[in-house]
């Protein structure tokens, strides 16, 4: 499977609500659930500066994973304000305590890649 492929895979298993840490092996920050998210920013844990690490390591992951020839323009990261994506994350997971911050992350992606096209 090629890495696009399996970037699709990853993001369909997120977005479907079915991956946890049971069923995908989320390694690093990413397992954590958004609860914790909600309380490491609240108290600005450097816990919270971790985490938002993982996401921006995600978004890369998932970036490679894009058609050789998709351009900058494309890919996360290219317009992304770091802040708005945070309050994003900010508000889903006080919206889903229970989720993943990597399904979180998936979600985010999916909607700042919208942005771009």
């Amino acid at each position: 499977m090629n890495k696009l492929g399996l970037a699709i895979v990853l993001a369909v298993m997120l977005f479907a609500g079915k991956a946890d840490a049971q069923m995908l092996r989320i390694l690093g920050a990413g397992a954590t659930v958004c609860g914790r998210w909600v309380i490491d920013r609240r108290e600005d844990s450097a816990l919270a500066i971790d985490e938002f690490s993982w996401v921006l390591g995600f978004f890369t992951g998932l970036n490679a994973g894009l058609p050789a020839e998709s351009s900058n323009d494309h890919q996360v990261g290219a317009q992304l304000d770091v802040d708005a994506a945070r309050v994003w994350l900010d508000n889903y997971c006080t919206a889903h305590p229970l989720d993943r911050l990597a399904k979180a992350a998936a979600q985010l992606y999916a909607y700042t890649r919208s942005q771009n096209e």
